[in-house]
């Protein structure tokens, strides 16, 4: 090999093999290149899909969340009780996952994280606050309390109460809805109480 070919060898680290069909060099700036336009290609992981599709998969998501809320609807229905039995079991173990499917098919993998996203970041702003008035925590109180009294009293007072086994399925509804209610009105703390219920080394101390 020649000094002078020796020197443009040296000069040019990316030789021959570095350089592209006209000479420019096709070196990492390529690769580089090709990998960002392949980054550029995916899509968005949380895109919001078009409108009417993210209300479609929005409506189909809703009805699987409150599917168990008919079975109370099925139960006072004059269906057989083998119709009852499969359609209460179908509302509360197979009616959430097939609505949250159908909801994952028409908005696509970038929808459904969009929608969930959108539906977190309600929670988090309707989450109660840790700390609240003593006003509000004994509203709270009340309300907690009464749904356990009524379960743990109505078995015992039926018969001297005219008219409620005629409506009893709308008093359980009721009170099951007071009862989340309660939790809610009386903010975070009382939800750390009722953790300390479960942890077995946990210690209540009074200020």
């Amino acid at each position: 090999m020649s000094r002078t070919a020796g020197e443009a060898i040296r000069a040019d680290p990316a030789g021959p093999v570095g350089r592209g069909a006209c000479g420019s060099p096709a070196g990492p700036a390529v690769a580089s290149a090709s990998v960002r336009a392949g980054a550029d290609d995916e899509p968005d992981a949380g895109a919001a899909p078009p409108a009417g599709r993210l209300a479609l998969g929005a409506v189909i998501f809703g009805l699987g969340v409150i599917c168990p809320v008919f079975v109370p609807l099925v139960i006072a229905t004059s269906l057989p009780p083998a119709w009852k039995t499969g359609l209460s079991g179908a509302l509360v173990l197979g009616g959430p996952e097939l609505f949250t499917l159908a909801a994952a098919a028409v908005l696509g993998r970038s929808g459904f994280v969009y929608l969930q996203g959108r539906l977190f970041a309600l929670l988090r702003r309707a989450a109660p606050p840790d700390h609240v008035s003593p006003l509000r925590y004994r509203v709270g109180l009340v309300m907690f309390s009464l749904p356990l009294l009524e379960a743990w009293l109505v078995p015992y007072l039926l018969p001297f109460l005219p008219g409620y086994a005629d409506h009893v399925l709308w008093a359980h509804v009721a009170g099951d809805v007071m009862f989340v209610a309660s939790i809610f009105v009386l903010g975070g703390e009382f939800w750390d109480k009722l953790r300390a219920l479960f942890v077995h080394r946990a210690v209540v101390r009074f200020g």
